[in-house]
């Protein structure tokens, strides 16, 4: 079977291909996902990702960044801050906000929102793990990465986004 120029052209992939399968957990993303991811962020009042970003997901130091079509990344959260916050609210370090729904302990409520996600993640979450991040009010990103890290980091931003304006009222984003 021969094989010409254009055939082996065709098969070597982009640096941006190239940047995204570096990442661990990725989502590649083409305009319908990007504008969906975008549409999520925003209503947790995260930063939107702009239209050359070609993936999301979490570098080898375990950061959430986006690679964009010129195979650079944008950190959008360090793995350090995420970890330091996660290992602080494991701690009872975590400052609350000074809103009346960021100070309520209900679990009512917050066991709703963690019965969403848990339901939105098909169950490979289960709801004890999803209730015991969010009690401990992580940031955006690092609940991202939590999700993330189980069902792939675009579908994690829908399931937040999901659980609707309660969730960031409640961590205080």
């Amino acid at each position: 079977m021969a094989t010409g120029v254009a055939g082996a052209a065709a098969s070597v992939p982009s640096v941006a291909e190239q940047a995204a399968a570096d990442l661990e957990n990725s989502q590649v993303l083409d305009a319908t996902s990007r504008e969906a991811i975008n549409e999520d962020l925003a209503a947790m009042g995260q930063e939107e990702i702009t239209t050359d970003a070609h993936a999301l997901g979490f570098n080898a130091a375990g950061d959430a960044v986006v690679v964009l079509d010129d195979g650079s990344e944008v950190e959008l959260a360090s793995a350090e801050s995420m970890e330091e916050e996660v290992a602080a609210a494991s701690a009872g370090e975590v400052s609350v906000g000074s809103s009346v729904q960021a100070q309520s302990s209900s679990k009512g409520a917050l066991g709703g929102i963690a019965s969403t996600i848990a339901g939105c993640t098909g169950g490979v979450i289960g709801f004890d793990a999803i209730l015991s991040i969010l009690e401990k009010r992580v940031s955006y990103w690092a609940l991202v990465k939590f999700i993330g890290g189980k069902i792939g980091p675009g579908l994690a931003v829908s399931c937040i986004a999901g659980a609707g304006g309660a969730l960031a009222v409640y961590m205080g984003w």
